[in-house]
């Protein structure tokens, strides 16, 4: 992978940690008279990303990789921990993710369509 691909995951990895606390405000605010309309739109566009490439992800990798990437990146477990919850080996759960992100980050990411937004 180039350092192009290496920072997309990167940045995945870190969007998929914010993503639980996201969409919680996201559905607190959403409709609140009192919301920042900028705040409500990152929100949205973050959470959009984050689903998006997840069933990019998921399409190139199987239910399998949806739950090693829950479990690494949103429950915060660690490959050791997310390998035995899975019944997997530690590689098995690397190569897995390596297979996904190839697919979906080389060479170019998974564009987030913005068409449903509700500003």
């Amino acid at each position: 992978m180039d350092e192009k691909a290496k920072k997309r995951v990167e940045l995945f990895k870190l969007s998929c940690g914010f993503y639980p606390y996201e969409k919680e405000e996201y559905t607190r605010i959403r409709y609140s008279d009192d919301a920042d309309p900028y705040v409500v739109k990152f929100l949205k566009e973050d959470i959009d990303y984050v689903e998006t490439t997840l069933a990019a992800l998921c399409k190139a990798g199987g239910k399998r990789v949806e739950n090693i990437i829950v479990s690494l990146y949103m429950d915060k477990l660690t490959q050791e921990e997310t390998a035995a919850k899975l019944h997997l080996t530690r590689r098995q759960v690397q190569y897995e993710l390596e297979l996904a992100f190839k697919e979906v980050f080389v060479p170019e990411p998974v564009p987030v369509d913005h068409s449903n937004e509700l500003l």
